[in-house]
């Protein structure tokens, strides 16, 4: 099974899958997948282009590799898993923790609003009929671990999309 963990950068993703790699969990990082499988494109203002429709074609080997491989990135809802889980933080938050990662103000912005606007969920819904959500936004990363834990396990009814909105948050905007 080929499990996602999704979300805009600075959701907490690769925090939350190093806990669960280090507690012996098959994790793989997306980009280091799209060089392994020579699925990137290229690069723009120093990111890797990945070329999801082949590293979504080259990977389902991985399938069978473990009873549970998880794909960790903003990219892996589009590599057809077979369970989705998104990790959403609050764009007051998000921002800050962008900022400090010294992104530039339209990078820092652009993601902003794809957080506020539940971009990366919609487009994780689409792509795969199980998908689930986690707020971040106020939980250490060993927690948001067990909350994938959970989710990977059956444990779905606290999770279920459409739980997160940030609409009362991004009214303030204006």
């Amino acid at each position: 099974m080929l499990v996602a963990v999704s979300g805009t950068p600075g959701t907490g993703k690769t925090s939350a899958c190093d806990i669960l790699r280090s507690k012996g969990r098959q994790v793989r990082d997306v980009a280091g997948l799209a060089k392994e499988r020579k699925a990137v494109s290229g690069r723009s203002h120093g990111e890797l282009i990945v070329d999801v429709e082949k590293l979504a074609d080259c990977i389902d080997d991985l399938r069978c590799a473990e009873p549970c491989v998880i794909l960790d990135g903003h990219l892996s809802h589009h590599l057809r898993p077979d369970l989705c889980i998104v990790l959403r933080c609050s764009p007051k938050v998000l921002s800050k923790r962008l900022a400090k990662r010294g992104y530039s103000e339209k990078k820092l912005r652009d993601n902003v609003e794809a957080e506020a606007i539940d971009l990366v969920l919609m487009e994780a819904m689409d792509a795969c009929p199980r998908t689930f959500e986690i707020d971040a936004t106020r939980k250490k990363s060993p927690r948001v671990a067990g909350d994938i834990e959970k989710i990977i396990s059956g444990k779905t009814k606290d999770f279920k999309p459409g739980q997160v909105d940030w609409s009362g948050e991004v009214l303030s905007w204006y």
